[in-house]
């Protein structure tokens, strides 16, 4: 995997494979062929994933800050995420939703250029 961390990519891969299967699961819900569209950049020693859905507009304060327990349905996704990164918001938008993922990226890498 290069020099970067391996914790940190699997951090990445955890926390967004937890924000897609909720987008499925809740936005789109379990309908498939519907978008998701993922960008990232490091900016300032931070990297940041941008993932979008077409998904109707939610309300993130109805589950963000709620407290939730396992169930065999999961419900740990977001508590998850919010574990995994430095901050994590999601974004109502006129046709969908913008979550927004940050985690703290190695100074010595930031200035690199990686292909995975």
């Amino acid at each position: 995997m290069n020099e970067l961390d391996s914790k940190l990519i699997e951090n990445v891969k955890i926390a967004t494979n937890e924000v897609i299967q909720n987008i499925y699961r809740y936005g789109y819900m379990n309908e498939d062929g519907r978008p998701i569209e993922i960008h990232l950049i490091v900016k300032n020693e931070v990297l940041v994933l941008d993932i979008y859905d077409q998904a109707d507009p939610c309300n993130p304060e109805d589950f963000i800050n709620k407290e939730y327990t396992p169930s065999e349905n999961g419900q740990m996704g977001i508590a998850i995420i919010k574990k995994l990164t430095k901050s994590f918001k999601i974004i109502p938008m006129n046709h969908g939703n913008h979550t927004q993922l940050n985690f703290d990226f190695p100074k010595q890498f930031a200035s690199k250029n990686f292909l995975y």
